[in-house]
């Protein structure tokens, strides 16, 4: 089952102001007054309490991003009629029977809510699908795998005053956010790897630590002996290697802890580096 982590919501939370700044400019500039969206709240919302609460006397507008899954901003007849009212020469009331007259205003919020997130996350989001209905909120069937919806809750004010709720299925948030995705979301294989480096968690490896190389003939090493001075190929101050089977992995220097040597590892290799590195560290 699809859910929303403390992640995920707290990436909204971190770029809410930035949609609500830009989709308070599209707004107003569609609609040709001043309509502000403020005062976002993120939260977890559950699907039954979201289909009681819109039972009756509501707009519903569904609508959905690239993923294809249906998303829903719920209002008022009262803040609907009053946005489809802005600019107009006349108030405009909400006719269940013919929607057409406030369709575009309605276009409008949706239009002004994917700006909003296309402007925060700095991608192109252009919102399809749409339909607006009055009566009660209803889901569709690809809706009954979550028993919960992301609610974005949104504070309307300017020429016009209420609230407007954003519903967004987990699936959807996770498609705008895939670095924090939940972990049930992870792919079989990507379990399966997991799974098999935590098997090999417990074999031990060797560390060593060199210094630098040196080749020498035969005949050099054998008339080595005390006080015999062999010069490697490092400079003074130079990085150390680090080799994990005798495989390069990273590099450090030469530290003194509680009068014993350790090494402070300065960097590491990227995979990259490690492979080139695999002949001259064997």
């Amino acid at each position: 089952m699809t859910t929303i982590t403390p992640e995920q919501i707290q990436a909204i939370q971190e770029i809410e102001a930035t949609i609500c700044e830009r989709g308070s400019e599209s707004l107003s500039q569609a609609l040709g007054g001043d309509v502000r969206l403020h005062s976002p709240l993120v939260v977890n919302g559950k699907t039954l309490d979201c289909l009681s609460e819109f039972s009756s006397n509501a707009v519903v507008l569904q609508f959905q991003f690239d993923d294809g899954t249906p998303q829903f901003a719920v209002l008022s007849t009262d803040l609907a009629a009053a946005i489809a009212s802005v600019g107009a020469e006349a108030p405009v009331e909400i006719d269940p029977e013919d929607l057409e007259p406030v369709k575009p205003k309605m276009q409008a919020v949706v239009a002004a809510l994917a700006d909003g997130m296309a402007s925060a996350l700095g991608t192109p989001i252009v919102p399809s699908g749409f339909q607006v209905t009055v009566g009660s909120l209803e889901f569709p069937d690809n809706f009954s795998d979550t028993a919960e919806l992301l609610r974005v809750q949104l504070a309307v004010s300017g020429d016009v005053n209420g609230s407007l709720t954003w519903l967004i299925h987990p699936y959807t948030v996770t498609q705008l956010f895939p670095a924090t995705a939940s972990p049930t979301q992870e792919h079989p294989e990507t379990k399966q790897a997991k799974a098999d480096l935590e098997v090999l968690l417990d074999v031990p490896l060797t560390i060593s630590v060199e210094l630098g190389r040196v080749t020498m003939k035969v005949q050099e090493v054998i008339d080595l002996g005390a006080g015999s001075i062999i010069e490697i190929d490092k400079a003074a101050g130079e990085p150390i290697d680090i080799l994990v089977n005798g495989r390069l992995v990273a590099r450090g220097e030469v530290v003194v802890v509680e009068d014993n040597f350790g090494v402070r590892v300065t960097e590491i290799l990227s995979p990259k580096d490690r492979v080139l590195s695999l002949g001259d560290a064997a």
